[in-house]
């Protein structure tokens, strides 16, 4: 049998300015703070989306990860998503149909 150890760290966008739309589900939820966070903020969608490429792109180049699973139909998902395909990782998303996969 082969075990393998997987590792990851976890990214919040921080597109949501409300509390209630973001730091409630970490402190119900009991979900681990994550490692980076991105702080994107509101705007329009194109706003959005660019903010969090340029934020994120960084982080994938500094951490190098295998894959970046990307979950949610959101801009965020989007920005992610097409960041990690252009510098060539693997990505897979998972949003409210089911989980939809790339690679």
């Amino acid at each position: 049998m082969k075990i393998r150890v997987i590792r990851g760290e976890k990214v919040h966008t921080g597109q949501r300015n409300d509390a209630n739309m973001s730091q409630v589900f970490f402190e119900e939820l009991e979900l681990p703070r994550p490692d980076v966070n991105l702080e994107a903020g509101s705007g329009s969608h194109a706003q959005q989306t660019a903010l969090i490429m340029q934020r994120f792109e960084p982080v994938v180049l500094e951490y190098k990860p295998d894959w970046v699973i990307v979950p949610g139909d959101a801009n965020s998902t989007l920005a992610c998503a097409l960041v990690a395909s252009k510098l060539g990782v693997n990505e897979k998303t998972a949003g409210g149909g089911g989980v939809r996969c790339r690679g």
